[in-house]
C-alpha cells in the first residue's frame, strides 16, 4: 500500500527521546530472549547438542534445522556459547523486523497493521484472516506477522529472509502480544525519525558492548560488538557535507559562491535548516556545514550522477548513507530535469550507495533504513510503485559462512586465467581464514597484481578486453545456481554473498565515509594483525582505524575523499608518525581536521578527531588545512562551539582560539611531524636549525651539539622514596617566618 503518513520525518532524536527507546529496547530485549531460550530448550532440547532423541516428526526435523543453525554461528565455540549466540541472533532478528515493521505502519506503508493491537486484542490484519479464512485469534496474529515478512522478503531478503537461520521458529502469541505492548510505549513520531532503527541496534547490544569495554583482547567475533557506537548526526552532517556536498559543487565550480551565500546564515539556522526538498532544493541549501575555504580544488571526474559512488566501509546500520542520500538526491535532481523525480530514489540506492559490515543485522538495518528513506522520497514524489533495487549493502562475516561450498565451485571451475583464479583463491583464503578482517580484505591490490587497472575505472573494466574477471564471476553465479537452484540453503546465501563483496571491494568511490573500528594490540585479533603486517599493500601499523583508512585510499578515485572519525592520538603518537607524514605529504592531504576530545561517541572511551582527507590529490589547494579545537569543550557544547568557531568568532568568550588555518608543510619542521596546529610557526622555527641536540633521538640528519639524557633520579620512586606518613618526623609547617 502507498501512503505518506501526516506526521513529519526527521533526521534524529533528541537526548530524552533516545533515553526512553534505550529502556524500552532493553525490556524487548529480555522479553524476546527469555521465549526464544524456553522454545529451544523446551520444545527442541536444544541446549545440549544431542538431545532430542524423544522428538520425531516435523519437530523432530525443526529440531535438526536449528542444530544446522546453532553449529553456523562459530566452528570455534562449543556449544553452548554458539547456542546462546544463536538465541540472541533470532531474538534481535525479531525485534529487527517486528521495530521496522512499525516504522512501515506509522508511514502508512502496509494497509493493515501487524503491530497494532486494537480494542479487540487482535490487530487489523488478524482480524482479516479471521473472518476471511476462519482462523482462530491467536493462529492469526501469528500468521498475519508471518505473511507480511513474507511478502517484504520479495524486496528486502536481507532482513526479513524466512530461509535465514534466524526464521526457524515462531514467537508464542502472548510473548508477541507482549512486544508490541512494550513498542506502544514509544510514541508514533519516534518512528518516523531516520535514525530510530540505528538506536535500536545500539540499545540492543549495548549489554555485550558493556561487558567487552575492559577486555585488552578481543576475539574475532567480539569486534563488530566492541565498536557499535552511533555517529552523533551533527558529525554525521560535517563530514558528509564536506566530502560529498564540497567534492560536488568543487566539481560545478560553485564552492566559493556557496561558501559567501551561506556567510550570513545563523548559528542556529545552520543546526535547523530546513531539511525537505521544498525548502532546501539544491546542495548549496541543503550542505550548511561546509567549511569556509579560500580557493577550490579538484573533485573527481564523472559526468553523470550515477557514476558517483559513495561507500561506508563500516556502515552499521547506515547512518552516513542515509545523509547522502539527501545530498545525492539533489545533485540528481538538477542534473536530470529529464528524470521523472519519483524514479530518482531508486536509482540513487542502484548506482550511488554501497556499505560493508561484519555484521549480518547491521547490514539488515542499513538495507532496511535505505528503503525507508527511498521509498518515503519516492512516494512523496508521486511514485506509489517504488519497488527496491540490488542495494550494494553486504556482510564481510566470514565466521558465519560456510565457504567449503565456495572452495568446492572454485576448484570445480576451468578458465583459461590461472593467474585469476591463483589470485581469486588467495583472496578466498584470506577471507576464509581471517575473521573480523571485513572490508580491509585487499582485493583489489591482489587483483591488482594480475591486471593493469591504473587508467581504469574498475577493475572489471580494466579486464573487458578478455573479460577474465566478468567472466570468471558471471561463471561462478552460474556455477552456484546450478548447485542450488531456488533453495536457499545457507551456503548459496553465503556464496551470493562473497560474489556481491568482492565486487564492492574492487570499484573506485568517489567518497568514503564512516566511524571506523578502534583497536590494536589484543584489541585487533592475531589474525587481523598478521594480515596487515604480511600483505605489502598495508604500510602502517596495525591499527584498525589507520589501516581502514588505507583501504579507503586504495578504493579511492583521484581527487576523493575520505571522511572519518579518527582517535587524536595520531595526530602526535610516534608510531603513527610515518603515516602523519604521509597523509600530509604527497598521498594526501588534510581537508579540515575537528578536535572532538572525549565525549563525542555515546558512552565511547576514545578521545575522537573528524577529518576529511583529499586522496591521490592533484592540486595544490589542499597544501593548507583548517583545524578546530574542542577537545576541552563539553559534549553537549561541541557543536555550537564548532559553528561558532567556523563561522563567525575564531577566539571564543573566554579568549581561546578555536579555528586554525594552517599550511600542512609547516608540520614537518618538528621530527615526526606533530600536529600541533595550536603552535605558532615561530615555535615550530625553533626547530629548523643547522644545529642541534641530540639529533640521532630526534631522527634528523643535522650537526648535534650534544645528547639529552635524564639526570640524577631513583629512576623508582615507590621504591627509594618514602611518602611522609612512612617517616617519624612531622611534615614542616610553613610560616611567613620560614619564607623571609
Amino acid at each position: 500500500m502507498s501512503g505518506q503518513s501526516s506526521l513529519e520525518t526527521k533526521a534524529q532524536l533528541d537526548k530524552s527521546e533516545r533515553e526512553h527507546l534505550e529502556k524500552v529496547v532493553r525490556k524487548l530485549r529480555k522479553t524476546v530472549e527469555s521465549d526464544v531460550d524456553y522454545q529451544l530448550e523446551h520444545s527442541y532440547d536444544l541446549k545440549k547438542k544431542g538431545g532430542g532423541d524423544d522428538l520425531s516428526g516435523e519437530k523432530a526435523r525443526d529440531r535438526s534445522k536449528l542444530a544446522d543453525a546453532v553449529e553456523h554461528e562459530d566452528e570455534d565455540r562449543d556449544w553452548s556459547e554458539k547456542y546462546q549466540l544463536y538465541v540472541t541472533g533470532v531474538g534481535f532478528t525479531l525485534v529487527n523486523r517486528i521495530t521496522a515493521l512499525r516504522c512501515m505502519e506509522v508511514r502508512d506503508f502496509i494497509e493493515r497493521p501487524v503491530t497494532q493491537f486494537g480494542n479487540s486484542d487482535t490487530t487489523p490484519a488478524a482480524e482479516k484472516l479471521e473472518n476471511e479464512e476462519y482462523l482462530a485469534p491467536d493462529e492469526a496474529i501469528i500468521e498475519a506477522f508471518n505473511r507480511e515478512c513474507l511478502e517484504l522478503a520479495d524486496e528486502i531478503e536481507i532482513l526479513f529472509n524466512p530461509d535465514s537461520p534466524y526464521s526457524i521458529i515462531d514467537l508464542d502469541v502472548d510473548v508477541y502480544k507482549e512486544l508490541c505492548e512494550i513498542i506502544d510505549e514509544i510514541p508514533e513520531n519516534v518512528w518516523l525519525a531516520d535514525d530510530v532503527l540505528g538506536w535500536v541496534y545500539e540499545y540492543y547490544n549495548r549489554p555485550i558492548v558493556e561487558e567487552l569495554e575492559d577486555k585488552n583482547t578481543l576475539e574475532p567475533d567480539e569486534v563488530p560488538a566492541a565498536n557499535q557506537f552511533y555517529t552523533p548526526h551533527w558529525v554525521v552532517r560535517l563530514l558528509t557535507d564536506n566530502s560529498l556536498g564540497k567534492l560536488y559543487l568543487e566539481q560545478k565550480d560553485e564552492l566559493l559562491d556557496a561558501v559567501d551565500t551561506q556567510s550570513e546564515i545563523s548559528t542556529e539556522h545552520r543546526k535547523s535548516r530546513p531539511t525537505t526538498l521544498e525548502q532546501a532544493p539544491t546542495v548549496q541549501d541543503f550542505c550548511t556545514y561546509l567549511l569556509p575555504s579560500e580557493k577550490e580544488g579538484k573533485a573527481t571526474d564523472f559526468d553523470h550522477p550515477e557514476e558517483i559512488r559513495v561507500i561506508d566501509p563500516a556502515c552499521g546500520s547506515g547512518h552516513f548513507l542515509l545523509y547522502a542520500f539527501d545530498v545525492l538526491e539533489r545533485i540528481w535532481r538538477r542534473e536530470c530535469p529529464e528524470l521523472d523525480p519519483g524514479e530518482i530514489p531508486g536509482k540513487i540506492l542502484e548506482h550511488n550507495l554501497h556499505g560493508v559490515d561484519l555484521d549480518l543485522r547491521s547490514c539488515q538495518l542499513a538495507t532496511f533504513n535505505l528503503y525507508l528513506k527511498a521509498r518515503t522520497q519516492a512516494e512523496a514524489a508521486g511514485n506509489d510503485q517504488f519497488t527496491l533495487p540490488k542495494v550494494g549493502i553486504v556482510c564481510a562475516d566470514a565466521r558465519i559462512a560456510d565457504m567449503e561450498s565456495v572452495n568446492e565451485i572454485l576448484e570445480g571451475m576451468s578458465t583459461s586465467d590461472s593467474e585469476l583464479e591463483t589470485a581469486l583463491q588467495k583472496i578466498l583464503d584470506s577471507f576464509e581464514n581471517t575473521p573480523a578482517l571485513g572490508t580491509l580484505l585487499d582485493v583489489k591490490g591482489t587483483l591488482e597484481d594480475v591486471f593493469d587497472t591504473d587508467d581504469q575505472v574498475t577493475i572489471q573494466q580494466a579486464v573487458n578486453g578478455t573479460g577474465s574477471l566478468s567472466t570468471f564471476l558471471r561463471s561462478l553465479q552460474e556455477k552456484m545456481e546450478e548447485r542450488y537452484g531456488d533453495n536457499e540453503e545457507f551456503a548459496a546465501q553465503d556464496l551470493r554473498s562473497f560474489i556481491k563483496l568482492l565486487v564492492i571491494l574492487t570499484q573506485d568511490y568517489d567518497v568514503s565515509l564512516m566511524n571506523p573500528p578502534y583497536g590494536a594490540r589484543g584489541r585487533m585479533p592475531d589474525e587481523v594483525r598478521d594480515y596487515i603486517n604480511e600483505n605489502k599493500n598495508y604500510k602502517y601499523t596495525p591499527e584498525y582505524y589507520i589501516n581502514f583508512f588505507e583501504a579507503c585510499e586504495r578504493l579511492s578515485k583521484k581527487n576523493g575523499r575520505v571522511g572519518m572519525l579518527v582517535k587524536r592520538e595520531f595526530m602526535f603518537k610516534n608510531s603513527l608518525a610515518d603515516f602523519r607524514e604521509d597523509f600530509i605529504g604527497e598521498r594526501g592531504s588534510f581537508d579540515f581536521l575537528a578536535e572532538f576530545g572525549e565525549g563525542i561517541l555515546d558512552k565511547a572511551k576514545v578521545r575522537g578527531a573528524g577529518t576529511v582527507v583529499r586522496t591521490k590529490s592533484e592540486d595544490d589547494s589542499a597544501s593548507a588545512g583548517t583545524f578546530i579545537r574542542l577537545h576541552d569543550v563539553p559534549k553537549e557544547e561541541k557543536e555550537g562551539k564548532l559553528l561558532e568557531a567556523a563561522y563567525d568568532a575564531p577566539v571564543d568568550e573566554d579568549g581561546i582560539q578555536r579555528l586554525y588555518r594552517r599550511e600542512l608543510s609547516e608540520f614537518s619542521l618538528i621530527p615526526g611531524s606533530p600536529m600541533s596546529y595550536w603552535a605558532p610557526i615561530e615555535l615550530r622555527e625553533v626547530f629548523d636549525s643547522e644545529i642541534v641536540f641530540d639529533a640521532d633521538n630526534g631522527g634528523v640528519n643535522k650537526r648535534s651539539l650534544g645528547v639529552v639524557k635524564q639526570g640524577l633520579a631513583t629512576a623508582d620512586d615507590d621504591r627509594f622514596t618514602r611518602r611522609f606518613w612512612e617517616t617519624d618526623s612531622v611534615p614542616h609547617k610553613a610560616s611567613s617566618a620560614n619564607l623571609t
